[in-house]
């Protein structure tokens, strides 16, 4: 298991897609209405740059080859591909954790 305590404050987080670089691995954090979701910055399929996705409330569409990942179902490619790596967040003492504990 891996825990990751970032320097981010839940309160300062925008709305939409933020790229989290952690000692050179990139994490994906998506502000929306339902909260703070973290994911993998790479799809699955062929590493597509997911900072760069379309986002359609839960749902986060790679925009290589259009593979589309529901957050709220672990991150499953709702065709039944690869799924996409998420992580918990935890936001506690001004700071947003992530662990891949789901």
């Amino acid at each position: 298991m891996i825990k990751i305590l970032t320097h981010l404050c839940p309160d300062n987080l925008v709305d939409g897609l933020t790229c989290l670089d952690v000692k050179g691995v990139k994490y994906i954090l998506l502000k929306n209405a339902s909260g703070i979701h973290a994911f993998s910055a790479l799809c699955p399929h062929v590493a597509g740059p997911m900072d760069r996705a379309e986002v359609n409330g839960n749902i986060v569409t790679c925009p290589l080859h259009g593979w589309q990942f529901d957050l709220d179902r672990d991150g499953l490619e709702i065709n039944g591909y690869s799924s996409l790596k998420v992580y918990t967040v935890e936001t506690s003492s001004g700071h947003i954790t992530l662990s891949d504990e789901i």
